[in-house]
């Protein structure tokens, strides 16, 4: 009967993702179970998920659905110690579980969820084993189902507070912007610092040349995108710094976005000499219905989502002209 009862637990225990650590913070680095729907009673630890999907963290992708889904991870910690949890941002209302215990979350649930996105960071509470379940009630917003949301090796990890705030600070504020932890690559404070600085001087300085020689159309569209660009940067700064609804933020990136596109257009417009008036009606035509419907629906669309249509629109344009 035992040798029964430990090959039916043995699937359990194997699943579990070990987190202890010196305080440093440890990521949880392998299968999740995720499940659509919302019910409460799923974030306590007797509960059976062994029907649930498997997600694989990191590198899998989330499911592409709005609304409530569920996710739950087993993990070891150290027994006693005084730990931390924290999360990658996120944009979805979130509520955490630490056996079953709400420990912290993300705006309002279960109708909220217009938060750009931000880490959350959760106190474990005292006692225990070490042996937990976390589970993770999101709702999702109507844009997250266009691309697929991968969770990735910083999605949850447990540490002392210190090491946990730490590395959010260093991952996920600006200047050491959160989308590059996505792929792989932080960059020091200062060379990301001194990147965008040399951008805006740039198009500052090519702003005043054309002002000397009006003549060079290339200086004023180049200038243009030079400082466009840099104010996608510095909204995104903003926005990482300040409390902000997603609908917002992603208004203002369809809006700066828009504008960096249409003067690197022009600059290729003035380069190559194009005279007709057609690319620029077809692609600003269609690139300014896409935008009226990001400003208006930002809930159910991501910033700049016209470049994945007008991106082919273009190449066709150019190809002809």
């Amino acid at each position: 009967m035992k040798l029964l009862l430990i090959a039916i637990a043995l699937p359990m225990f194997a699943q579990e993702i070990s987190l202890r650590g010196s305080g440093q913070p440890v990521s949880a680095i392998g299968n999740w179970k995720w499940h659509e729907g919302d019910d409460v009673r799923w974030a306590a630890p007797s509960f059976d998920d062994s029907a649930w999907q498997s997600v694989t963290v990191p590198g899998s992708p989330l499911p592409r659905q709005a609304g409530p889904i569920w996710l739950r991870v087993r993990v070891a910690v150290e027994p006693g110690a005084n730990l931390t949890l924290g999360t990658s941002p996120l944009a979805e209302a979130v509520e955490i579980y630490w056996n079953g215990q709400k420990i912290g979350g993300l705006g309002g649930f279960p109708d909220h969820f217009d938060i750009f996105p931000r880490s959350v960071v959760a106190a474990i509470p005292p006692g225990g084993d070490g042996h937990a379940v976390v589970a993770l009630r999101l709702n999702r917003p109507e844009s997250h189902v266009i691309y697929p949301t991968q969770l990735g090796t910083s999605a949850l990890f447990v540490g002392t507070s210190e090491a946990v705030r730490a590395r959010i600070a260093l991952l996920f504020t600006f200047p050491a912007v959160h989308y590059n932890a996505l792929i792989g690559a932080v960059l020091d404070d200062w060379l990301t610092i001194m990147g965008w600085a040399v951008i805006l001087s740039l198009g500052i300085y090519f702003l005043l040349a054309w002002y000397s020689t009006p003549e060079m159309k290339g200086f004023l569209w180049f200038g243009l995108a030079m400082i466009t660009t840099s104010l996608v940067a510095l909204t995104l700064a903003y926005c990482i710094l300040n409390p902000i609804s997603l609908g917002l933020a992603n208004r203002v990136f369809s809006l700066n976005g828009w504008l960096s596109f249409c003067t690197l257009m022009e600059l290729y417009f003035h380069v190559a000499a194009v005279a007709s008036r057609w690319p620029r009606i077809l692609i600003y035509g269609l690139g300014t219905y896409e935008l009226i419907y990001e400003l208006f629906l930002p809930e159910k669309s991501l910033p700049m989502d016209r470049f994945s249509i007008v991106a082919g629109l273009v190449i066709v344009v150019l190809a002809v002209v």
